[in-house]
């Protein structure tokens, strides 16, 4: 990842668990109103000026582990705003940059150790601020069952949590 060649990669994984494991337990135990969001585990990795587009989905969290992320974030209603006028995706590293950004759009940094929460279907987009950004977190939806029914032993093996799982039994 330090190699220049990967600057411009960034990476989401949504299904592997033995990555999600990994690093989730630099956040573990994972906040208990996130507990039912885990349908399917993120991961995040990212160098300076790469992100994510405008998109939306199911309702997610994202625990920053390494580095500061911008998320840009607008309410399902607002007519695209993260959209520029043409229709073409804003590129949400270059919305730092500016004095003014669309209507409707709201900005947060999250740092080392703190977790952004996006509601379903809420419009956002990313810009990663440092050199390296890892993030874990969890959402809904996708290929999947959402996770909160999932009964507490459940996480703790999505987890690899062998003591937690070994309490709980």
């Amino acid at each position: 990842l330090e190699d220049d060649a990967f600057k411009k990669k960034i990476l989401f994984d949504f299904s592997d668990f033995t990555v999600y494991r990994q690093i989730v337990k630099e956040i573990v135990p994972v906040p208990l109103p996130l507990l039912r969001i885990r349908g399917e585990p993120s991961f995040s990795l990212g160098r300076k000026g790469t992100g994510s587009g405008s998109h939306r989905h199911e309702e997610n969290w994202m625990t920053q582990v390494v580095g500061r992320k911008a998320w840009f974030v607008a309410h399902p209603d607002a007519s695209d705003s993260l959209m520029s006028s043409d229709g073409n995706d804003h590129r949400p590293c270059r919305l730092l940059k500016r004095d003014r950004r669309p209507k409707g759009v709201s900005v947060c940094v999250v740092g080392e150790g703190e977790t952004v929460y996006v509601p379903a279907h809420w419009h956002h987009a990313t810009c990663n601020m440092d050199d390296l950004t890892i993030g874990v977190g969890g959402r809904n939806g996708g290929n999947n069952a959402d996770a909160s029914g999932w009964p507490p032993h459940i996480f703790h093996i999505v987890d690899g949590n062998v003591a937690a799982l070994k309490q709980a039994t």
